[in-house]
């Protein structure tokens, strides 16, 4: 089995090469750009469960997860590179243990039109895209690959990483990328808290360029690969796969119809048995996810937003269960930057799934949702994208 510090020591080299080749040895005067961007995501929200057996639970909150505040630098280089530095915190779930901020982006990049490189900490490679939901954790455990190494306490330890990221892009629109990342590791998983990078992968994919994607049938296509060592020795490795799309049915520049599909099959560990929230990410199992989106636009502004997600998840080995849930809602925009909308979520749990990790049996959720969002650009540089772009999109692009 390879070791991770020959491909970090590998990526280091290609990092140092392609840093050497583009800085010659004199200055050159460059004005930065300075972006400043934020999203408040705020929700009222009722929650009522059912297990068979017991009685039902009623419960609500004003939920303001995932609201998050950024600051980019960027600096016009050499042979038409740009570097920077991203910074950025989110405010977690309430019942994290994570504090009361989360810093959830701090990198540094490099690109050009012919590649990217991105170090530090940022999105995790555990899905190929966003679906339409209001926050990225509300279909998790089907969007995404669940970190082998958390506890579960945290949704952001399936969500961000610190990794080293290189993509090399091609017209635009073809992407092939490799990464090597350190996932979030809690101490009660592994008995110590550790740093070491425990994961390597890489992912193709055709994008189409998001001005020309409400008129293109096809806006997404790719496939993921993830390789996770789960001890020091890197003789027990978990692996698992993605595919997904993203079509649309109708394309027009007013009214966009889209549907989108992901799938992920992941080995897991052979012989694991559910006992906790951390062995059901060591399960071999099977994710689906799928949506339907129908968007409104006026004046090249989208307006209004229907959609509805459905995800599954089946394991294959150490238990015989699954759980399914749908996401519907509706988002429509007052004005620039604010919108208002409705989702409602239900759930489903077999009663292997209620008695091992807790879940309730069914579980309805209904929020009604404030989002709010600006940016401010000074000194604008060419080529040149929303930094909010690194969040989760409940519009996606």
């Amino acid at each position: 089995m390879f070791h991770l510090y020959k491909i970090f020591t590998l990526s280091l080299f290609l990092l140092g090469g392609t840093v050497i080749w583009a800085s010659p040895s004199f200055a050159q005067e460059s004005s930065p750009e300075l972006t400043i961007g934020s999203r408040g995501v705020v929700s009222v929200l009722g929650d009522f469960s059912m297990t068979p057996g017991q009685s039902g639970q009623v419960s609500g909150l004003i939920d303001f997860s995932d609201t998050s505040f950024l600051v980019q630098g960027r600096y016009e280089l050499f042979r038409g590179l740009r570097g920077g530095v991203l910074i950025g915190f989110q405010f977690p779930d309430s019942d994290s243990d994570l504090g009361v901020i989360f810093f959830h982006q701090i990198n540094v990049f490099l690109s050009s039109r012919w590649f990217r490189i991105k170090v530090g900490r940022s999105r995790a490679q555990t899905s190929l895209f966003d679906f339409p939901t209001l926050r990225d954790d509300d279909l998790l455990q089907y969007t995404n690959v669940l970190n082998p190494f958390s506890s579960g306490r945290n949704t952001q330890d399936h969500q961000f990483a610190n990794s080293l990221e290189m993509t090399g892009i091609l017209a635009s629109r073809y992407y092939f990328s490799l990464h090597a990342e350190h996932m979030i590791t809690n101490a009660d998983t592994l008995g110590t808290t550790s740093f070491l990078l425990n994961s390597v992968g890489a992912s193709v994919s055709y994008q189409e360029i998001p001005a020309f994607a409400r008129t293109k049938a096809l806006r997404y296509l790719g496939a993921g690969l993830n390789l996770y060592f789960l001890d020091k020795t890197q003789q027990s490795v978990l692996w698992n796969i993605l595919l997904g799309a993203a079509i649309n049915i109708i394309a027009d520049p007013i009214h966009l119809l889209e549907v989108r599909f992901q799938g992920i099959y992941s080995h897991g560990v052979a012989g694991q048995k559910l006992t906790n929230l951390n062995s059901s990410y060591r399960l071999r199992y099977l994710s689906a996810a799928a949506s339907l989106r129908y968007q409104w636009f006026k004046s090249t502004i989208p307006t209004l937003q229907a959609a509805v997600t459905m995800g599954y998840r089946r394991y294959l080995e150490g238990v015989d269960t699954d759980s399914w849930s749908l996401v519907a809602n509706f988002f429509y925009r007052l004005g620039y930057g604010f919108d208002v909308g409705i989702q409602y979520q239900f759930e489903s749990n077999q009663p292997s799934l209620q008695t091992a990790l807790k879940f309730p049996g069914t579980e309805h959720q209904l929020q009604l949702v404030l989002v709010f969002e600006f940016e401010k650009v000074f000194g604008m540089l060419p080529n040149r994208r929303s930094i909010l772009n690194v969040e989760h999109r409940y519009t996606p692009q």
